[in-house]
């Protein structure tokens, strides 16, 4: 039996150093790779750092946690005597929250506190991916690079604030 191996797999293609410098480097690849980065380091943050300046997050979760739990200190900058903070920061931080509630998880306050800490990082890591493909955009590859490097380098600034309230 003689098998004519002239056609042979010619519909299959191999992996190229060149087919998979282009996945990774492509516009899409670097932006979801940057996302991804940012968004692990963000939330490991997230559920890992201390809390270090309990002046700055209590003023945001002691009247969140008084909007989600009934209970809370009112801070001196909420009083109607000074009233430096207002509300409406905290807004869709509280429908999170209920939404938590709603769906079985608000009774455990850490769990809310760590769940509302996580969404703030996604949402910088998309703000920080968004600000570097727009300098990309509007200024060319390298200068994005630039950007990317520079968050990069203050990562670790970047670590500590990202998910503060």
């Amino acid at each position: 039996m003689v098998h004519d191996h002239s056609h042979s797999h010619s519909h299959t293609s191999s992996i190229t150093p060149s087919a998979v410098k282009s996945f990774l480097f492509n516009e899409f690849s670097l932006t979801f790779w940057g996302v991804l980065i940012l968004m692990n380091v963000r939330l490991l943050s997230a559920i890992t750092i201390h809390v270090d300046d309990c002046d700055e997050t209590f003023n945001y979760w002691e009247p969140l946690h008084f909007l989600l739990f009934g209970s809370g200190l009112q801070t001196w900058e909420y009083s109607p005597t000074y009233a430096l903070r207002s509300y409406p920061y905290l807004l869709p931080l509280y429908y999170l929250g209920s939404f938590l509630q709603y769906m079985g998880v608000g009774g455990n306050k850490m769990v809310v506190y760590f769940v509302l800490k996580s969404c703030l990082a996604l949402f910088s890591s998309f703000c920080e991916m968004y600000l570097i493909e727009g300098v990309g955009r509007r200024f060319g590859r390298f200068s994005s690079f630039d950007i990317f490097s520079r968050v990069d380098h203050f990562m670790g600034l970047l670590f500590h604030l990202d998910d503060v309230f």
